[in-house]
């Protein structure tokens, strides 16, 4: 993912939550192809966050 939100992208949270959706789907889709280590960092992204999307919904 390499996208970069700016903070009017914000939408009260949905750019962030999203984001998190997406990244969960991600780490379903490298664990049905054993990628699990990969799997392992989009979750982390997913329950930490991300700097890529810090100033969303921030103006």
């Amino acid at each position: 993912m390499t996208n970069t939100f700016h903070p009017w992208e914000g939408e009260e949270g949905k750019i962030s939550t999203q984001y998190k959706i997406v990244l969960i789907q991600m780490a379903k889709e490298d664990i049905v192809k054993e990628r699990y280590e990969k799997a392992i960092e989009c979750l982390k992204k997913a329950d930490h966050g991300s700097s890529e999307v810090a100033g969303a919904g921030r103006l």
